[in-house]
C-alpha cells in the first residue's frame, strides 16, 4: 500500500466508529456517512444532535458467514439504533431496523445517556450518573448476570459503576470505575481479566500497582482488551496469538474445542517505552496515538492481515511490538 484513499464526505468528520467491516463518520454538519461491507459511502437517515456514535458487527453463521451490522447513537441524551437487530442489539425485536429506532433505557424518560458502545451483537450505554445498561445477545454473558435468556432487546442494568468510560468488544464489555477496570462476558481468552471456560459476570481486572486507580480509558477488541492510564502508559490483556498485546511476545494458541484460539494472558502486558493519548482495538490488532515523541503519530501492533497495521509491509506479517503507521500523510 502507498497512501490511504480519501473517503468523500459532505463536511469534515468529527468522530468515527468502526465495527465488523463497516466504518461510519459523524460529520460537522450533523450528517452520518458509512462505508465498507461492500457498499460505497452512503448517508444514514438524519438524526439531529448526535453526541456519541458507535458501530457493531458480527457473523451469525460463524467465520464463513456474512457480517450483520448495527449503528447506535446518542442524541439529546437518548439512544437510537438502526441496522441489524436479530439478537435485540438495536433495542427492538425487529430483525432489521431501516430507520433510527429509539431505545428505552431504564424504562423511564428521565435517564440521560452520555455514551453508547456497540459490540458484536450487543450494545451498552452509560448514563450521566454512571449507570450501565446493556441489551442484545446474552449467550456469552454480554449483558451481565441480570440476563436469564439468550437475548434481550430490553436494556438490562449491569451491576457496575458509577462508570466514567465504557467499551464493548465482540463478546464482552468493560467499564472504567474509579480508575479501575471491570469487565464481563466471554472469558475464554482472558479478555475480562481472568480466563474461564464459561462467561463471567462483572469481574475486577487485577491491575498492577502503578495502574490501579489511574485508568482513564479502556478499549475492547475481538478477544483482547487494552487500557490507557492517566500518565499515558498502556496495558493489554487477553488473546495474544498475533502479538496484539504489544509486549513483544506471541503465545501459541491451543484449542478448547470451540474452534476459537485459546491464548489467554492475564498478566496485563505492558507496551514498553510507549505513552498514548488514545488506543483502539480491532480484530487481533491494536492501534494508538502517541503522546510522547513523536507526538501525534499513530502506531499499531498485532495481526497485519489485510494490511491492518498500515506499516507498508506487503506480506502482512504480524507485529508483536508497536510499529509506526506509514500510510498516513
Amino acid at each position: 500500500p502507498g497512501s490511504a484513499p480519501r473517503v468523500p464526505l459532505g463536511s469534515p468528520a468529527r468522530a468515527l466508529c468502526a465495527g465488523g467491516d463497516q466504518t461510519c463518520a459523524l460529520q460537522a454538519d450533523g450528517g452520518i456517512t458509512c462505508w465498507g461491507a461492500d457498499l460505497a459511502p452512503h448517508a444514514l437517515p438524519s438524526l439531529p444532535g448526535v453526541t456519541s456514535l458507535t458501530c457493531g458487527g458480527h457473523k451469525p453463521d460463524g467465520l464463513l458467514g456474512s457480517v450483520e451490522h448495527h449503528v447506535c447513537a446518542v442524541a439529546g441524551g437518548r439512544v437510537s439504533c438502526l441496522g441489524s437487530s436479530g439478537n435485540g442489539q438495536g433495542g427492538a425485536s425487529t430483525s432489521v431496523l431501516t430507520g433510527w429506532s429509539p431505545v428505552s433505557i431504564g424504562g423511564t424518560v428521565d435517564v440521560t445517556v452520555v455514551e453508547v458502545s456497540a459490540g458484536g451483537a450487543h450494545t451498552c450505554a452509560r448514563t450521566r450518573e454512571g449507570e450501565v445498561f446493556c441489551w442484545g445477545d446474552a449467550r456469552y454473558g454480554q449483558l451481565g448476570p441480570a440476563s436469564s435468556s439468550s437475548t434481550s432487546p430490553t436494556p438490562l442494568r449491569v451491576a457496575v459503576g458509577p462508570a466514567s468510560a465504557l467499551a464493548s468488544g465482540l463478546l464482552h464489555s468493560c467499564a472504567v470505575v474509579g480508575g479501575e477496570v471491570s469487565c464481563w462476558g466471554d472469558a475464554r481468552t482472558g479478555q475480562v481479566g481472568m480466563v474461564s471456560p464459561t462467561p463471567l459476570g462483572v469481574t475486577a481486572v487485577p491491575l498492577p500497582p502503578l495502574l490501579a486507580g489511574n485508568v482513564a480509558t479502556v478499549a475492547t477488541g475481538l478477544f483482547h482488551t487494552c487500557a490507557v492510564a492517566t500518565d499515558g502508559s498502556v496495558r493489554c490483556w487477553g488473546s495474544d496469538g498475533f502479538g496484539e498485546l504489544g509486549d513483544g511476545a506471541v503465545c501459541t494458541p491451543a484449542s478448547d474445542g470451540s474452534g476459537l484460539p485459546v491464548c489467554g494472558d492475564t498478566a496485563l502486558a505492558g507496551v514498553p517505552m510507549f505513552l498514548a493519548s488514545a488506543v483502539a482495538t480491532g480484530e487481533r490488532f491494536t492501534c494508538a496515538i502517541r503522546r510522547d515523541a513523536p507526538e501525534g503519530t499513530v502506531w499499531c501492533w498485532g495481526s497485519n492481515a489485510q494490511f491492518r497495521l498500515g506499516d507498508g509491509n506487503t506480506r502482512g506479517a504480524p507485529r508483536s511490538a508497536p510499529v509506526p503507521v506509514t500510510v498516513l500523510p
